[in-house]
């Protein structure tokens, strides 16, 4: 696209009579590249004639979604509906969208594009296209690409002068006549070395530290409610000592009334990124997560003065998830609520999602009560997950767990104990050919998402097992004991939170439930060398329970099974970098033998062994790379195949291993769920990183769901 085309205006729309029943639809059936999760947006012409219940249906591979959409407002743009599972090829019953004319008010529906995904940048400037993701481009770009004219994203002539002004403007021309709506600006700041949070609203001053506002009214109180919501937050949550800078006004473009008169508008300086202190907590998720809540709670808090309300904080996600085969043919999921210090609100019920593979969901089932039973034919396998909802909204959904249903109790419990996310998971890209270096990127994608159970799952039904799941802290409140199972799968990732190996805590039942006879895989990057660095406790652990001890640290990322063990032949095994569609198997351990255990893989090209087992009163397989980093979801089956035939669970020779549902690709998960939802920034000047977003923030964008 040349800089100065509008999409929107390139072609034309149909227009589908309104009915009070459905008799008549359109269906969009793209052919999807590949699988993995993709936004989807729709458009249409605005007019008075519109209706405003305007009915879509997205099938994708959880079900179908449904969603009312006011065509009355917000036409010649996108707009969002949310983020679905396809996968590739096209397919109508998992792969489209669908408008139907079933309406409450007399008119038409516009039936205009709909897109699937973020999509690369495409707008020529003269200097030819980015092909970066849309989410990195300046607004300028994303205002183009959103049906914006040429007075909202080319007011001047450079792009860094636009890109400044654009993200106000982009939010007075999206913004309809009647709704509420704020412009916030979250920005880190640069100029000198200093400590802290400070926010701005508009004033005829430069940034000198005084305070004269002068913007639209409402933005000085929108400003205090978040500024202190923040500073509260940070101080009780994160660092006693945050500095608090104050709220201070100045001429800044994103704040100008000549920009945005409609709506309040604030800018905050949340830290500074050339302080290296600072600089760390800006690479915490569990900052960036505490600053993005305490952000939209002074949101909430500013707009309950404003009606006159009590504020209403949406809960927090449930923790100590487990799904567990009751033994009578039912499978029963139970949760723990967030503890009443979490930061969020209270929860008034519970959402429990499912999915057949992990990948694709449905629209959840509510239950008041904080577990749920349900019947699943024998052989099936679903995975959960749970979100609390109260009137101020929904919570993110809690990480992942699943079964394989049996009509009696299952042999095999997967516990999830990688719980860590922290800037030590961050991966350095190269944006060199951008003059940028080499930037961390916290992706959760490439970091812990929280969805592994899957990974090990699959493996575990392909030899015709069942199995249960659960969060290691279901242990600790006694949802779920190891005591029962014939083995137990223990998924140590890259560390528990801290990144710390199984605590003593965690070490003591299992010690105990190998002591009965039992059987253990456990996997995970430095686990070895966590123990051996830690107390005698788990020193002992890892000698005496897993017959392990540590080695040097490896890089290596191709592993091979030992001749004459049970993994014999599995060659050329692949662990992922964090580039190659899951997170990176990041520094492991290499292994020494320790009372008894035997070598079952080494590092390709070495003879350091990656993995060891033990055979005695209990049975025990250490692999110190996690098992769900192997790229190859064929390889990663034949290893867990493999393992529960070392444990006497599956009959290697049996055809009938076969007959479940059986690997599949590993999908590539995108960079960003929320792509041109938010129109980032080049620098706004005064040395500081910006990203406007407008009308919202991104993280209530994140909480919601359309719902018919």
């Amino acid at each position: 696209m040349a800089s100065g085309t509008n999409p929107f205006a390139l072609g034309r729309n149909r227009l589908m009579n309104a009915s009070p029943t459905a008799t008549a639809s359109a269906t969009w059936l793209p052919v999807i590249p590949s699988d993995g999760q993709y936004n989807v947006y729709v458009s249409y012409t605005s007019f008075s004639a519109r209706v405003g219940d305007a009915h879509y249906v997205v099938k994708h591979a959880g079900g179908e979604s449904h969603f009312r959409v006011n065509q009355r407002r917000h036409g010649a743009t996108w707009v969002f509906l949310g983020q679905f599972y396809f996968r590739a090829g096209q397919n109508p019953d998992a792969g489209s969208v669908i408008a139907l004319n079933d309406s409450a008010d007399a008119g038409n529906v516009s039936l205009d594009a709909v897109r699937f995904g973020g999509g690369a940048g495409l707008i020529d400037r003269g200097r030819g296209v980015s092909g970066r993701p849309r989410f990195e481009e300046c607004a300028r770009y994303h205002a183009q690409w959103s049906g914006a004219p040429p007075s909202v994203y080319h007011y001047t002539s450079t792009d860094h002068d636009d890109d400044v002004g654009t993200r106000s403007r982009f939010t007075a021309w999206d913004h309809e006549d009647g709704e509420d709506a704020v412009y916030f600006a979250w920005h880190t700041n640069a100029p000198n070395p200093a400590l802290g949070t400070e926010t701005y609203v508009y004033g005829p001053n430069p940034p000198d530290g005084t305070y004269h506002f002068t913007g639209v009214p409402g933005s000085d109180r929108l400003a205090q409610w978040v500024h202190g919501e923040l500073i509260r937050d940070l101080r009780a949550r994160w660092l006693p000592s945050w500095r608090d800078r104050g709220i201070r006004s100045a001429y800044f473009g994103e704040l100008n009334p000549s920009h945005n008169p409609e709506t309040p508008a604030i800018l905050m300086e949340v830290a500074f990124h050339d302080t290296p202190s600072d600089a760390e907590h800006l690479k915490e998720p569990g900052f960036r997560y505490l600053a993005a809540r305490a952000i939209a709670h002074g949101m909430v808090r500013y707009f309950a003065e404003r009606e006159g309300t009590e504020a209403t904080f949406a809960p927090e996600p449930p923790g100590a998830v487990s799904a567990v085969n009751a033994g009578d043919g039912s499978v029963v999921v139970r949760w723990t609520p967030a503890s009443p210090d979490s930061g969020g609100g209270v929860a008034d019920g519970y959402r429990v999602y499912q999915s057949s593979d992990g990948l694709g969901w449905d629209e959840g089932t509510e239950s008041v009560d904080p577990w749920m039973s349900l019947s699943l034919e024998p052989g099936s396998i679903r995975y959960f997950r749970v979100a609390a909802f109260n009137g101020g909204g929904e919570s993110f959904p809690s990480e992942l767990v699943g079964v394989r249903a049996a009509a009696t109790s299952a042999p095999v419990l997967v516990v999830n104990g990688y719980r860590r996310l922290d800037k030590g998971l961050g991966l350095f890209e190269d944006l060199t050919a951008y003059a940028l270096g080499r930037p961390l990127r916290i992706l959760i994608a490439r970091m812990n998402d929280g969805s592994y159970v899957r990974h090990h799952g699959d493996g575990i039904a392909f030899g015709n097992l069942a199995f249960d799941s659960a969060l290691d802290d279901a242990l600790t409140v006694g949802d779920v004991a190891l005591a029962g199972y014939a083995a137990v799968d223990w998924i140590a990732g890259r560390g528990g939170r801290g990144g710390q190996p199984p605590p003593p805590a965690q070490q003591a039942p299992l010690r105990a439930y190998l002591d009965a006879g039992g059987s253990l895989l456990l996997t995970g990057s430095q686990v070895a060398s966590g123990l051996a660095g830690g107390d005698p406790e788990s020193q002992a652990f890892l000698q005496q329970v897993l017959h392990a001890a540590a080695g040097a640290p490896s890089s290596a990322l191709r592993v091979d099974g030992a001749a004459d063990q049970f993994l014999a032949g599995w060659r050329g095994v692949v662990l992922d970098d964090g580039t190659m569609g899951g997170y990176g198997a990041g520094p492991t351990d290499s292994l020494f033998t320790a009372a008894g255990s035997v070598p079952v893989a080494t590092y390709a090209g070495s003879a350091d062994a990656a993995g060891l087992s033990f055979s005695g009163e209990s049975k025990v397989v250490l692999l110190a790379f996690p098992l769900e980093t192997v790229t190859s979801a064929t390889q990663r089956t034949e290893a867990m195949q493999r393992i529960l035939g070392f444990f006497g669970l599956v009959d290697m020779a049996d055809p009938r291993r076969n007959n479940t549902k059986g690997p599949g690709a590993l999908a590539t998960v995108p960079q960003s769920p929320l792509s041109v939802q938010l129109a980032s920034g080049c620098s706004s000047g005064g040395g500081t990183v910006a990203v406007g977003i407008p009308i919202a923030v991104l993280w209530l964008m994140a909480r919601r769901r359309g719902r018919g």
